[in-house]
């Protein structure tokens, strides 16, 4: 008994002890319930938040798409307003958001934030900015009316041209390091981007390893992560390339616009450029044969082909060429055949035709007295002079049958002779030295001697029964350049009966008359082979008189010579009489046997020597300074400019300054565009050819610089390192045997000269900002006005156009100088061509045909009642302005790191503020949201069933 009391007293005491367990475990699962009870409201009042501002983000990116459609529509419906032209009421650089009127003018509270490194940021909030331009614009509830309409947002935008940055994954050679590139004005990955900031050629040494071949690159991003790795001032390398470069660009079409009305180009008026590289040699003939008709009359007599047409990508002809043939058929037919030859090769036929511009074979040129109306020219020697000379003395004898009569006797030695010409240079660099000439001479030799019934004729030499003389020239060239050949016709003691029984011994007299129906060059084999015939000359008609001269002779047995002496004007051009002069040389006393080199000797000829006589008017001609074998003279400097064949395709647009224009020193004119092209002459300008033309067969092309840019770093880089005075020093002429390389490059003084003059006429209607069209710079005026074309920039100075000052900056002797800089000397027009051409077809001129958009929109909670607000934290409630810094910045007016700063104005007008919906008080409705968009626009000319139209390219959203 006493041990079950005691097992039960040891229960009870262990049960008391387990007392309040319960109580302890019921608050421990309240608490733990309260806990959960709480988590889930702050979750709730979380997600609230989260959803409050997700709604406040998605409002503000709503806003800022809407603000970009806004942009969009409003840039369109100016293009149709304006017609498509860009003018100072329908500018299309810096459109931004205007100030409102009325209600919520004039705030631009955190207008600071659309700044971005993308945009020239200076030009749209500059430093100390007043709200004068660029502001917000508000969103309002459409469900309230009237005052209380309530704001839900506000958005400011800005855009600006941005095709005048490089595209980064074109402008860089992938082959050839920077600087070592070869400028032919070919691609615009010729631009040596060092020249943008030579601070930078590390990074920029690396860049064309970085990216594959045929890549691009995709994000500015992956540029800079890649470009700028071993940089320690990365932000400042990444904020310049922003400025260079940019990504995500559109091709360019290799087209041209027919019109200079607008500078939009309709869809309609939008054609195919012509390639000069790979369409034009399928148009030229193998070795042996001559160009087709069919491929002849395609390059000056195709129809223009719409851009818009995806069935063909390059037309058959140019259109420049196409122009000439309407104001002058025969001029395109002359220039079309040299630009075939010029491109072919040396060993095929050359090309030669009728004036219907039917095509004639060369072996067929001696078949009749009717030869070619037009020859094209090879890289060949040409025929420069043709020399007729005679040496007659006269002997006397009394008549034996009546001893008061006198008998003549005629000792005449005629001579005929050719010069030919070297003015490419062949003698020099050896590719004439192998080959052979030959000269046939068509026509007619008559020596007329006094009888004592009048003159009588003696027919010398006539083709038509004996053939045509040939002259045959072979071995090594004379050092001088020309090289003469010619044959002599003596004919001594010849006398007649109709020559005796004179009355006196004083009257004697001969007279040589020579004609010439043509003249063949036949090139490149020892013996004459008419598929070879390159130059056809016709120097005299057949029938002239004025081919004609009389001598005198005494009756003591001097000698006396005659010639007539006919010198090319222009060796190139020798098709018709008109472009020959004849020198007439009667009764010369002379102490030698051949006439030829009598005259040579007394220095009355020029044969085998610089033709004399010669005027090259400086106006319409293009004449360059002595060292070329065909100089005019050592004074006047004078001698042909642009004489170079490549015999092969064209490795730049400057080659086109070569062909020649069928008139006697005249070439294409690159210097000047043809404001007017239909008179289609010299001094009018061949310049238009460079907005036609291509030297590539794709339709587009990724990369041309917008010549209509304010981006003087991206000019700078263009026109900066083009090498110009190119010369062969083992030739010692300027034969420009390779168009890229050596020579005088432009320098960074000139090349930044140049683009001040440039950027003086982008600067006034380019922008469109200014009203006054004139700008001066030292003491010239120029006039503002965007180019429709890059040829304009060669446009003459004219009022129409407002284009004015650059050709002569461009084209002048002296390009690039200033009072302060020496300019570079351009000796002839020659020059002026290279520079020119090695950066024209690297470029377009589009008012901003791409354009970068910033939007900044934030969402507004519009509040209403009255307010009182310490706006410096000073305790004070009576203040109308910002004070502090920290107040300017809390408000918006001020930057975060304070770098860039507002004009702050008064804050408020009076306190306490009374707050109404509909209007914006700063520091009173809250900003609940913020979106930045950045976006490219890019303008479609060619959008089919429109005249063009601006689309967006790419959105991103930025947080800076």
């Amino acid at each position: 008994m006493k041990r079950i009391y005691k097992t039960f007293m040891n229960f009870k005491q262990a049960h008391r002890r387990e007392r309040g367990v319960a109580l302890v475990f019921t608050l421990g699962i309240l608490g733990l319930l309260m806990v959960i009870a709480l988590g889930f409201a702050s979750s709730a009042t979380t997600e609230r938040k989260v959803a409050s501002n997700n709604n406040s983000v998605n409002a503000a990116q709503f806003l800022a798409r809407a603000g970009l459609d806004r942009v969009v529509a409003g840039m369109n419906y100016y293009m149709l307003m304006s017609g498509g032209a860009e003018t100072d009421s329908y500018p299309m650089h810096n459109f931004y958001s205007s100030t409102p009127t009325g209600t919520n003018s004039g705030t631009y509270d955190w207008i600071w934030k659309i700044r971005t490194p993308l945009l020239a940021s200076d030009s749209i909030i500059p430093a100390t900015y007043n709200g004068s331009a660029i502001s917000w614009q508000y969103v309002k509830n459409t469900g309230a009316t009237g005052a209380t309409e309530e704001i839900a947002g506000r958005f400011a935008f800005a855009s600006i041209g941005a095709s005048g940055r490089l595209d980064p994954s074109a402008c860089v050679d992938t082959a050839a390091a920077e600087g070592f590139e070869i400028r032919n004005g070919i691609n615009v990955n010729e631009i040596n981007i060092h020249n943008l900031d030579s601070a930078l050629a590390t990074p920029f040494n690396n860049i064309r390893t970085l990216l594959p071949a045929g890549q691009r690159w995709a994000t500015y991003d992956k540029l800079y992560t890649e470009v700028c790795a071993a940089e320690t001032d990365t932000a400042s390398t990444c904020d310049k390339m922003t400025g260079w470069f940019k990504i995500g660009d559109m091709p360019d079409p290799e087209a041209f616009y027919d019109g200079v009305t607008s500078t939009r180009k309709p869809a309609e008026n939008y054609y195919h450029r012509f390639d000069m590289q790979s369409k034009l040699q399928s148009y030229l003939p193998a070795a042996g044969n001559q160009i087709t008709q069919g491929n002849f009359t395609k390059i000056f007599n195709s129809p223009n082909v719409l851009y818009s047409d995806a069935t063909v990508t390059t037309p058959d002809g140019i259109y420049w060429l196409k122009k000439i043939y309407t104001a002058d058929a025969a001029k395109a037919y002359q220039i079309t055949a040299n630009l075939v030859d010029y491109c072919s090769p040396i060993d095929a036929l050359v090309t030669s035709g009728n004036l219907s511009g039917g095509l004639i074979l060369p072996n067929t040129w001696g078949d009749s007295g009717v030869g070619p109306i037009f020859v094209g020219q090879k890289r060949v020697p040409l025929i420069n002079q043709i020399t007729c000379a005679a040496t007659g003395e006269i002997t006397v004898a009394p008549n034996a049958g009546n001893p008061a009569l006198f008998d003549y006797t005629y000792n005449i030695v005629p001579s005929l002779g050719v010069e030919l010409i070297d003015i490419y240079g062949g003698s020099k660099d050896g590719t004439f030295a192998a080959n052979n000439a030959n000269v046939r001479i068509y026509g007619k030799l008559y020596c007329d001697y006094n009888t004592t019934s009048g003159l009588s004729p003696e027919l010398l030499w006539d083709s038509t029964a004996t053939g045509p003389l040939e002259l045959v020239y072979n071995g090594v060239w004379p050092s001088t350049s020309y090289f003469t050949k010619k044959a002599t016709f003596p004919l001594p003691g010849f006398a007649s009966p109709s020559a005796l029984g004179f009355s006196d011994d004083s009257s004697a007299s001969y007279r040589l008359r020579f004609s010439i129906v043509h003249v063949i060059l036949n090139y490149g084999s020892a013996t004459f082979d008419p598929k070879r015939n390159v130059v056809y000359a016709r120097p005299l008609d057949s029938t002239s008189e004025t081919s004609s001269v009389t001598a005198a002779l005494p009756a003591d047995g001097t000698l006396r010579s005659v010639c007539i002496d006919i010198q090319a004007d222009d060796p190139r051009q020798v098709l018709a009489n008109t472009d020959w002069h004849m020198n007439v040389i009667p009764a010369e006393a002379t102490s030698g046997t051949d006439p030829i080199d009598s005259l040579v000797a007394g220095t009355k000829i020029s044969f085998g020597s610089a033709n004399t006589g010669l005027s090259i008017s400086a106006l319409g001609s293009d004449p360059e300074n002595a060292t070329s074998p065909a100089y005019v003279s050592e004074t006047s400097g004078q001698h042909l400019s642009t004489a170079y064949i490549h015999q092969g395709v064209m490795q730049s647009p400057w080659e086109l300054g070569c062909i020649h224009r069928g008139k006697k020193w005249q070439t294409l004119n690159l210097t000047a565009y043809n404001s007017d092209d239909a008179t289609c002459d010299y001094l009018s300008g061949d310049a238009n050819i460079l907005d036609h033309i291509k030297f590539t067969s794709a339709t587009a092309t990724y990369g041309k610089v917008n010549l209509n840019t304010a981006n003087a770093a991206v000019l700078k880089a263009l026109f900066m390192g083009i090498p110009i005075k190119i010369n062969d020093p083992a030739v010692g002429e300027r034969i420009y045997k390779n168009p890229g390389t050596g020579g005088t490059a432009i320098t960074e003084t000139v090349a930044n000269n140049l683009v001040q003059f440039l950027l003086a006429v982008n600067g006034a209607k380019g922008k469109g900002k200014d009203a006054d069209p004139a700008i001066f710079i030292g003491t010239k005026n120029y006039y503002g006005a965007i180019l429709k074309n890059r040829a304009e920039i060669l446009r003459k100075t004219d009022t129409t156009s407002k284009i004015s000052g650059l050709r002569s900056e461009f084209c002048s002797n002296d390009i690039g100088g200033s009072s302060a800089t020496p300019p570079i000397t351009m000796q002839n027009k020659a020059e002026r061509e290279q520079f020119i051409c090695k950066f024209i077809n690297l470029t377009k001129a589009e008012p901003a045909d791409s354009v970068t958009v910033v939007v900044l929109a934030q969402s507004v909670k519009d509040v209403a009642g009255t307010f009182y607000k310490d706006w410096n934290s000073n305790g004070s409630n009576n203040e109308k302005t910002l004070d502090t810094d920290n107040a300017k910045k809390a408000y918006g007016y001020w930057s975060f790191d304070g770098n860039f700063k507002m004009y702050v104005p008064a804050i408020c007008t009076a306190q306490p503020i009374n707050a109404v919906k509909g209007t914006y008080e700063p520091g009173i409705d809250t900003i609940t949201g913020e979106s930045k968009l950045i976006a490219t626009l890019y303008w479609d000319p060619v959008a089919q069933g429109t005249s063009g139209r601006w689309v967006v390219q790419r959105i991103e959203y930025s947080g800076n």
